[in-house]
């Protein structure tokens, strides 16, 4: 991986790209792809505002050999502004797999978050979030919840 950072006129780039190898072997008579993994990313900050999007592509990596499976990717966008106590962030998580039997598989994850520094070490926070997981081309998971966080540091 190698990572490269610039900041000029209060506007900082970091750029990232990094490749992933491995060997994945046989478990009992199935021998499945190796690991072959690109992975790289791009962020900007600016004042309070900081935003990146990431993209990792593994295609095959860790299926069976000889398989239909294939297109293994994940994208993740994310935002995030501060402003004295406030923080307000959004991010949106999209993986996809192409099984064995040629049928989808993904998930989309978004949140939408909040925080106040109340002082003294202590802050709160919101977070509502809304994930959606389609396996074997149905809808196995679709659900929206909030959570919430008293933090308390010393």
């Amino acid at each position: 991986y190698g990572k490269y950072s610039i900041e000029m006129d209060g506007i900082g780039l970091t750029v990232a790209y990094g490749q992933q190898n491995g060997n994945a072997g046989r478990v009992g008579t199935v021998d499945y792809n190796d690991l072959e993994e690109t992975a790289y990313s791009v962020g900007i900050t600016y004042a309070g505002f900081a935003a990146s999007i990431r993209k990792n592509e593994a295609d095959d990596s860790g299926t069976a050999k000889n398989g239909n499976a294939g297109n293994n990717e994940g994208t993740s966008t994310c935002a995030a502004y501060t402003m004295g106590n406030i923080k307000v962030g959004a991010c949106n998580v999209e993986t996809s797999l192409t099984d064995s039997s040629n049928l989808s598989n993904s998930s989309e994850t978004r949140t939408y978050g909040a925080q106040y520094e109340l002082g003294g070490g202590v802050s709160a926070s919101v977070t509502l979030f809304d994930v959606e997981q389609i396996a074997n081309g149905v809808t196995r998971t679709d659900v929206d919840g909030i959570a919430t966080k008293l933090s308390v540091g010393f």
